[in-house]
């Protein structure tokens, strides 16, 4: 049990050091958006030859679309 969240990776260019603060300055290059939480655990399992059921609710937004390509 637990919830299907959506993970978001950034892929990012280093810009160099920033003048105001000691900290790395990046520039967002390519974004994905993978299933998470609940979501691949029953993903991973299912491959492994479990039988896998899943119960999710999602919202009316863009995220509800990869959440249904969940396969178990």
């Amino acid at each position: 049990m637990g919830e299907t969240i959506i993970d978001e990776y950034i892929d990012c260019f280093p810009l160099g050091m920033s003048q105001e603060e000691p900290i790395v300055a990046f520039k967002p290059v390519k974004t994905a958006n993978y299933i998470g939480g609940a979501g691949i655990v029953s993903s991973h399992a299912s491959r492994m030859g479990s039988e896998v059921s899943l119960f999710s609710l999602s919202g009316d937004d863009k995220s509800k679309e990869l959440q249904a390509k969940i396969s178990c």
